[in-house]
């Protein structure tokens, strides 16, 4: 009798065993894994956190061919935007083989899509208009006006007797660095935004094609 008592204990805690890791997974599935637990991680459901300021951010599980890194950086690209009530103020980090200044192959392309850009008022050491200076003008500058252009065509092209006025400047922040800040008045800030992106991407076709 006691043999018999033994032989079915031991075939309950089989049972138990085999029945435990999907209990243990149910049981898991339904609450976060509590910090500083040893559970395997194939065995809790948790939603990404943002990696905290400082860390490096854990690899994401995408496809090795998503994980590679771009041939070739951006000459221009937007670090920081920040959408204020009557402007939008942009900083624009250039990549270490950009040039700093503009020249007349860089314009040329340029014009091709911006006719109009040599005609833009631009209160400048050279004249009244950013024609003057646009074949010698620091890159962040170009940027500038070629974004005020992107939103006038775009407005041109809703209404023909538009009277909205355009305006914006720009500085570096950081010229050795490559970094600088446009600012640019709008009338509509997603508007104003898809003309800031145009913008960025047609200067950069611009100079990869010198």
């Amino acid at each position: 009798m006691k043999a018999r008592f033994l032989r079915l204990s031991h075939k309950k805690r089989c049972a138990i065993g085999k029945r435990w890791p999907t209990r243990k997974f149910a049981m898991l599935s339904k609450r976060p894994r509590p910090m500083g637990s040893s559970a395997p991680e194939h065995l809790v459901a948790e939603p990404a956190m943002p990696p905290a300021v400082g860390t490096a951010p854990a690899p994401a599980s995408a496809p090795e061919a998503a994980l590679e890194p771009c041939a070739t950086e951006p000459f221009v690209r937007v670090c920081r935007v920040v959408v204020k009530a009557d402007r939008m103020v942009c900083d624009v980090q250039l990549s270490p083989a950009c040039p700093r200044v503009s020249s007349p192959l860089l314009i040329s392309a340029l014009l091709q899509a911006h006719p109009q850009l040599a005609e833009h008022a631009c209160k400048n050491e050279r004249g009244t208009t950013f024609g003057a200076v646009m074949n010698r003008t620091p890159l962040i500058h170009v940027l500038e006006h070629v974004a005020i252009d992107c939103m006038v065509q775009k407005e041109s092209a809703k209404t023909t007797s538009s009277d909205t006025l355009f305006v914006g400047n720009s500085r570096w922040l950081d010229p050795v660095q490559g970094l600088g800040r446009v600012e640019l008045g709008f009338r509509d800030d997603i508007a104003a935004l898809r003309a800031l992106k145009t913008a960025v991407e047609q200067v950069n076709q611009a100079l990869a094609s010198r």
